[in-house]
């Protein structure tokens, strides 16, 4: 090890830093001693000087988070160390609709911010845009679970899978029935949500013609089309600048209310925006595609869905699902690849790993798979053998896992479907 008087000055900062830490760690709640760390290490500062100047507020904002969670978690009844990193341990392995959610950024300066309308619940802004509001406010559903259990029964009163619409009776009906009108109210209320954000203006737009009339669209439009006294067609077009409770029903004529507007002339001048190549759509990518998505469902470490399920999925015909159910049965079956597919041997294993480069581009991994000694970066391939952009691909994976897992050896590969495996030369 080297001496602490012949260290750089920053490893004898950290060296003093954690000396002081590691004698806090028995004594302090780890939302203490976090907060030790982030003060004393002066941590988000130190994070957002080593990022792009583009994720700063979204690094600065996921520090605090992790922070909250600490608090929070178990509602803080379980405050040690061992304990916190004990559930963040079953956080990596949760599904995603369980993991935390991220930072909010609280001083996003001049820009848009883009949000589900849930989570931007409580939060307003001067100018909120809806977007694609055609969509349906329920998706088609092959399978339906009815269930009826009042709040204060032991036992739910029925129960029933509903598989197609003709497996739905008249006995049921009620039931369904019951449950529309339970989604439709739940729809007017994020509605409700969602339009109130705006302190100032809302806009609605949609992309191309509604599927239904229930659509947010269709209800926005016709509600200023009841108020203003015009037809659905004209209100859509209409930029409403008074409030419509205290306008009446009178007709408001065209040119009164839509009237030219000055803009500064540089903002009529195109903004390069980036150029987008043509993505080739033959029959070895889609199929290539295809395959990718059966390996990362049939790798799941929260839910593997069964064979009909995952046909429906994928939306692809018997024909084509048993070519690539068979295809990747084989393939993970293989005695060269079926390491990385084997729970009892390995420590953790990821699909489908995010991350954001350097250039704030972001970059997806196949599978990452941790062992006790290295840390495999794999990319599925379903062609003959590998190319020089593959490769090139993977030393990219290679060199971004390697600031991520210090500690570790990182060694890649690439695994094609015929079950052969090439590894990186490092």
């Amino acid at each position: 090890l080297m001496e602490v008087g012949k260290a750089s000055t920053t490893l004898q900062c950290a060296y003093r830093l954690l000396k002081v830490w590691l004698t806090k760690i028995d004594t302090l709640p780890v939302h203490d001693l976090l907060d030790h760390i982030y003060f004393e290490g002066d941590l988000i500062n130190c994070y957002s000087a080593a990022v792009p100047t583009a994720m700063r507020n979204s690094v600065a904002a996921n520090l605090t988070a992790f922070l909250e969670l600490a608090l929070n978690m178990n509602a803080g009844r379980y405050p040690s160390l061992p304990r916190f990193i004990t559930e963040l341990r079953s956080l990596q392995t949760s599904s995603a609709e369980e993991a935390p959610d991220e930072g909010a950024l609280s001083d996003y300066g001049n820009a848009i911010r883009i949000y589900t309308v849930h989570a931007a619940k409580g939060l307003e802004a001067p100018i909120v845009w809806l977007l694609d509001t055609h969509v349906s406010p329920r998706a088609n559903e092959s399978q339906e679970i009815l269930i009826d259990w009042p709040t204060e029964a032991v036992k739910p009163r029925h129960f029933s899978i509903a598989n197609d619409k003709p497996s739905i009776e008249s006995k049921r009906a009620a039931y369904i029935a019951r449950d529309r009108e339970h989604e439709e109210r739940e729809d007017l209320n994020l509605l409700y949500v969602a339009m109130t954000r705006a302190k100032q203006i809302l806009l609605v737009s949609a992309n191309g013609r509604a599927t239904s009339s229930a659509t947010w669209y269709t209800k926005i439009r016709d509600a200023m089309a009841k108020q203003t006294g015009l037809s659905a067609e004209e209100s859509a077009i209409l930029i409403h600048g008074q409030n419509l409770e205290t306008r009446g029903d009178h007709k408001i004529e065209m040119a009164n209310v839509v009237k030219p507007i000055e803009v500064d002339a540089k903002f009529n001048n195109p903004l390069f925006v980036g150029l987008r190549n043509p993505q080739l759509k033959t029959v070895a990518i889609e199929q290539g595609t295809q395959f990718h998505n059966v390996l990362e469902h049939r790798t799941r470490t929260d839910i593997t869905p069964d064979k009909s399920s995952l046909r429906q999925l994928l939306g692809v015909t018997d024909d084509e699902f048993n070519v690539l159910w068979d295809k990747s049965t084989a393939f993970l079956s293989s005695p060269l690849i079926a390491k990385f597919f084997d729970a009892k041997q390995y420590v953790r294993a990821i699909n489908e790993m995010s991350y954001v480069n350097e250039n704030g581009d972001i970059r997806r991994i196949d599978r990452l798979v941790e062992f006790n000694d290295c840390v495999w970066v794999l990319d599925y391939k379903t062609g003959k053998k590998p190319e020089s952009e593959q490769w090139a691909q993977l030393r990219d994976y290679t060199e971004a896992m390697r600031e991520i897992f210090p500690e570790k050896k990182i060694r890649a590969a690439l695994l094609f479907s015929n079950g052969r495996i090439y590894e990186l030369d490092n």
